[in-house]
């Protein structure tokens, strides 16, 4: 967005999520060795390596991160806490209908 519109990152807000969490989202090893290859953000704060060559990865955390390492100010993220399987008699989840697809959509509007 800076090359192309002059945006600059301080002034830019964004919101992150609802996405499954950390508390669900549970990958093998080859899935973990893309997030690990993200090696200019902190790792150990997105990925957790659990037991049989499983991994937690929070989503969320990760796009944070990836946002302030593009310039956006902490005070200008807003992270949601809601994990869509564990809701997902609200919001759809790829995990909990076992795999059945479907979609989800978000509006935002600035006042």
């Amino acid at each position: 967005m800076q090359s192309e519109f002059g945006s600059d990152p301080a002034y830019i807000k964004c919101a992150i999520g609802p996405a499954i969490s950390k508390c669900c989202y549970e990958v093998d090893t080859a899935c973990a060795d893309e997030f690990y290859k993200l090696n200019e953000l902190d790792t150990d704060r997105f990925i957790f390596p659990e037991k049989n060559n499983k991994y937690m990865i929070d989503l969320l955390e990760t796009n944070r991160q990836i946002l302030l390492s593009s310039g956006i100010l902490p005070e200008n993220i807003t992270v949601s806490d809601v994990c869509t399987k564990c809701n997902s008699e609200l919001l759809w989840s790829h995990r909990a209908t076992g795999g059945e697809r479907g979609t989800m959509c978000a509006f935002m509007c600035i006042k």
